[in-house]
């Protein structure tokens, strides 16, 4: 899947006719990123699809595949940590989000990446500013650093607003291979809001645009003028309203109206749920643990992560400093594997607060503080 699948990024408007069903503004995008809530990814590869068809006429998209994969990104409010990295390095950004994945590679040692994505919407436009990548080590593992943070400062401008059924916009850029000098890609992408009606998905119905784009890439070899390679994927967008969206990366040679084969496929639903995620299906996992939860401290939005060796019936709690329980986020029957749960404090006050982990006989508890 691209980078945040919102990537519909283009810099001249061709056409903008017909009547639109739905309009995507800056404040529908700004939904996506609301501070609190968290964006839940749900994924799947190799799938049969019905995209539906380039037409004025409204139509009924349904997409209720089994997802082999689940993500969740936590919105943060960045005021609060404009002075700390990684905030205080993107000081253009109106939104922010990120998720981490936690991987247990020793009987007592963790391996957390956390990857940050910052975006600036206006009323014209959004316009992703870069990544912050994360790393930590916890215990640390001389002489490996303990926590590292790299940066990826590359502007792309994602998207012309409002976006209207009938719409038609193009961008083009030129990239070089800085090993292979003289060789190049020019890249050109042309997107079409060219269809409406409404999205049927596990999490409810919601009226959406039918967004297509073609991505063409041509390699070139210098001093040749003519590429000696050419390729080019898909990709239908369905953006709606509500913080909603579906992703699909259509096969090569496959259609892009109608039934086809996506080769990736993703749900995103905004919510303000907390709801316990499994990072990696199928891990081997040697041990209990509960891992620091990250950010800390944090305000409102925090990520617990932990692991689970054998199934079992699990509860994580969230409880102040004189022991009263202010949140249950789990209270389940889970399967063996790495979770990560997203925690939001926007309805406490600021303190000390305790987070245990209950399964079988394991029992952990460690704490957090919320900022405000």
């Amino acid at each position: 899947m691209k980078r945040f699948a919102l990537l519909l990024a283009f810099f001249t408007i061709l056409v903008s006719t017909g009547k639109s069903q739905i309009t995507i503004d800056s404040a529908d995008l700004a939904k996506y990123y609301e501070p609190g809530k968290y964006q839940h990814h749900f994924g799947a590869e190799n799938i049969p699809v019905n995209v539906g068809t380039a037409s004025s006429t409204e139509q009924n998209f349904s997409f209720t595949f089994e997802p082999t994969q689940s993500v969740v990104f936590t919105n943060y409010m960045l005021w609060p940590w404009l002075g700390i990295e990684p905030f205080s390095k993107f000081p253009d950004a109106t939104h922010a989000t990120g998720f981490s994945v936690p991987l247990q590679i020793g009987e007592d040692t963790t391996f957390t990446t956390t990857v940050y994505q910052f975006v600036k919407i206006s009323n014209e436009s959004i316009v992703a500013l870069g990544i912050a990548l994360r790393q930590q080590f916890t215990p640390a593992m001389p002489p490996l650093p303990a926590d590292t943070m790299t940066y990826d400062y590359t502007s792309e401008f994602m998207a012309h607003l409002p976006i209207a059924y009938g719409a038609t916009q193009i961008y083009g850029d030129t990239t070089y291979d800085w090993i292979n000098s003289g060789n190049y890609t020019i890249t050109k992408t042309v997107q079409k809001a060219d269809g409406y009606g409404t999205i049927t998905i596990p999490q409810g119905t919601y009226p959406a645009l039918r967004i297509s784009y073609v991505i063409v890439e041509s390699h070139y070899s210098a001093p040749a003028t003519e590429p000696h390679t050419v390729d080019s994927t898909v990709t239908i967008t369905f953006l709606t309203n509500e913080g909603v969206r579906v992703e699909l990366d259509i096969a090569d040679g496959q259609p892009y109206e109608g039934e086809t084969y996506a080769t990736g496929a993703a749900i995103v639903v905004t919510s303000g749920s907390a709801t316990s995620v499994r990072n990696d299906v199928g891990a081997t996992v040697k041990g209990f643990a509960l891992n620091q939860n990250f950010p800390n401290p944090f305000n409102p939005s925090t990520t617990l992560s932990f692991s689970l060796p054998q199934s079992g019936m699990t509860t994580l709690k969230v409880y102040d400093i004189i022991g009263k329980e202010v949140a249950s986020l789990i209270d389940e029957d889970l399967t063996a594997g790495l979770y990560s749960v997203p925690f939001n404090a926007s309805h406490l006050p600021s303190g000390v607060y305790f987070y245990t982990l209950h399964s079988g006989n394991y029992r952990m508890t460690k704490k957090m503080a919320l900022v405000k």
